[in-house]
Order: C-alpha cells, then sequence, then structure tokens
C-alpha cells in the first residue's frame, strides 16, 4: 500500500477545494455538512437531505448538475466506495429530497468508480475511461458515450483544447476536461492542477474535480506543498482532516465516533489491500 487509506480520503477533500470560487466554496459547505450528518448517523436520513436542500437552495445560483453534484456528495462517496448498492441507495433518497434526475445521479455513480479505483490501487491512469465503462456494461448515459469517445481519443495524446473540441455543447465537458487533466500527469497532482486552471471552459470545476481524484490517486501527500501550506494557514486543513478521519472510522464501524480517538495515519487498508513485504521476515509474518 503507498499510501494510506486515511491520507487519500484527506486528499480527496482537501482537492476538492481547488480553484474555489464563490459558488464552489457554498457547494463545499454543503458537502461539508452533508458529510457531518452523514458521520452522525452513518447514513443520511431523508429529513436531513430535504433540510440542507432548502438551506442551501437560495445561495446556489445555478441548478445543480452531475458536475456539482460529484463535489457536493463527495463524502457519500468516500464512506461508501466500496459499496456501490448503499451508495445507490443514498444517491436515490437525495433524488427525491434534491429534486435531481436519475441521469445525475447515476453521473455520481459512474464518476465515484474512478474514485473507488484510486482509493483501492486499482486505477490505471491510460485505461481510466476503460476502467469505468467495463463496471457499467448495462448502463447507458451521456456520460458514458463521452467517456468512450474520450477513450478513443486518448492514445493519441492530444491537448486538452483539441480533446475539448471533440465534445461541444456536452453538458459533461467539466467531468471530460478533469479526468484529461488527470490523465495527462497523473502522479504530478501540481501539474494537473495547473492544466485544470487554464482549461477553457469551467476552470473552477475543472480544477476542485482534477483536485478530487488527485487527491485520492497521491493522496494529501501529493498535493502541492505551497497549496496546502495555504490551506492550513487558513485554517481549512484541520476541519478536512477531522472529517475525512470520521468518514473513514465510520467506514471501520467504529461507534461514538465524535468521541473516538484521531485514528493512525499508518497501516490501515481495505481488507486484502495491506500485503506481507516478502524483503522482510518478523515474527508475526512467519508461515504457521
Amino acid at each position: 500500500m503507498q499510501y494510506s487509506l486515511l491520507n487519500r480520503f484527506i486528499g480527496s477533500l482537501a482537492g476538492s477545494l481547488s480553484g474555489q470560487d464563490d459558488q464552489l466554496r457554498v457547494l463545499s459547505e454543503l458537502g461539508t455538512e452533508l458529510g457531518d450528518r452523514l458521520i452522525a448517523a452513518d447514513k443520511l436520513p431523508e429529513k436531513d437531505g430535504q433540510q440542507l436542500y432548502q438551506k442551501y437552495q437560495d445561495r446556489l445560483k445555478f441548478p445543480l448538475g452531475s458536475s456539482h453534484l460529484l463535489l457536493a456528495t463527495l463524502p457519500l462517496q468516500l464512506r461508501y466506495y466500496d459499496d456501490r448498492p448503499q451508495l445507490q441507495a443514498q444517491l436515490d433518497t437525495l433524488e427525491k429530497t434534491w429534486q435531481q434526475s436519475r441521469l445525475s445521479l447515476e453521473d455520481v455513480l459512474v464518476w465515484s468508480y474512478g474514485l473507488s479505483l484510486a482509493l483501492e490501487e486499482k486505477l490505471q491512469p491510460q485505461i481510466l475511461p476503460r476502467q469505468i465503462l467495463e463496471a457499467f456494461p448495462t448502463l447507458h448515459t451521456p456520460l458514458l458515450e463521452s467517456l468512450e469517445k474520450l477513450a478513443n481519443l486518448l492514445p493519441n495524446s492530444p491537448p486538452l483544447r483539441q480533446i475539448l473540441a471533440h465534445f461541444p455543447g456536452d453538458p459533461n465537458i467539466a467531468i471530460l476536461a478533469a479526468f484529461s487533466c488527470f490523465i495527462a500527469s497523473p502522479e504530478d497532482a501540481k501539474l494537473s492542477l495547473g492544466r485544470a486552471k487554464h482549461c477553457p471552459l469551467e476552470p473552477h470545476l475543472v480544477m476542485a474535480l482534477s483536485g478530487v481524484i488527485s487527491g485520492a490517486y497521491n493522496s494529501i501527500i501529493g498535493l502541492p506543498l505551497s497549496w496546502r501550506v495555504s490551506q492550513e494557514n487558513l485554517g481549512v486543513m484541520s476541519s478536512v482532516e477531522k472529517q475525512a478521519q470520521s468518514l473513514l472510522a465510520r467506514w471501520c464501524g467504529v461507534y461514538g465516533v465524535p468521541s473516538h480517538p484521531l485514528l493512525s495515519h499508518q497501516g490501515l487498508g481495505k481488507f486484502g489491500l495491506i500485503q506481507r513485504r516478502e524483503s522482510l521476515r518478523i515474527i508475526s509474518q512467519k508461515e504457521t
């Protein structure tokens, strides 16, 4: 395991703050409160979803599209990253309370699968669109159709502007651009975010989405140091770390999360992910 699961949770939540403008800041606040309510009950009750929607509806100056939902529901995606049916059930609740289309929530499922690949260290950047497509063989949505097109473009390594030219008017252009920025330099989050910053379409949103996937893939350790320091100086990182720790605790089945001591950053991952090191022989690793 290259990075702890906790550091990947922190990286994804912190990465979503990249390139924030006023409207994305509102989305971030919505996602944070959604995460807090999820942690408190280990699910999002329907009444809580309704209250959240009513609270933030007037502050959002645009209708929530698929790209915005990816950011607003990020805590849900992290908590249930390895449990698609449970994530689907939670999204079904939001379909009623947030008045969202089935199509938009299916887009969240599609995106969240890519996120789960990063968290499980199964993501292969150059074939990421193919990995996602193979996971949804019976689902047909505009986003999956666009990912099929993107998968055919990537082998030629075209520049971002050239990629975007193939998707005129695509409502999911920010998602496609974010994937493209990440895939072009998967292990260099600074370069990915820099490319997203200069995206000719919705750069703030593309930066935030690129930050989510880059943060999950490279963990908080791989995000640009200068940016991390600036967020720490603003007092943002402490709340991000606290929510990531609590989400991970819920994922682990810990009860009484608010009073539970902070989890260690080391040596915690999904069952079967942490493997023996053949070069290291200690008593606990000897064959019985």
